[in-house]
């Protein structure tokens, strides 16, 4: 299954990466095909936002399901993610 992680970034201690490469670490464990934005753009963190929401939502798009972190309620981004994730059926 191809997973797509989702969660909190902005104003946590390195952008909340060690969370997302732990959860993509377990997910690929048991081997699903993970789309881990903490990964995306060669891990680039000073690119403008919008960047970064832009192939964050067309990755939702391409995935089967998607898998949030804890706080990602508190996120907007992964709110967004998850309201398109929603919108075209897939689980979370």
């Amino acid at each position: 299954m191809k997973i797509y992680l989702s969660g909190p970034m902005t104003n946590i201690a390195d952008d909340n990466f060690p969370a997302f490469n732990a959860a993509a670490e377990r997910l690929r464990l048991l081997g699903h095909d993970i789309v881990n934005p903490a990964e995306n753009f060669g891990g680039a963190r000073d690119l403008p936002r919008t960047e970064y929401l832009r192939l964050d939502v067309m990755a939702v798009c391409q995935v089967d399901a998607v898998a949030v972190l804890p706080g990602w309620w508190y996120s907007r981004g992964a709110q967004l993610e998850t309201y398109v994730a929603r919108e075209i059926g897939l689980s979370i």
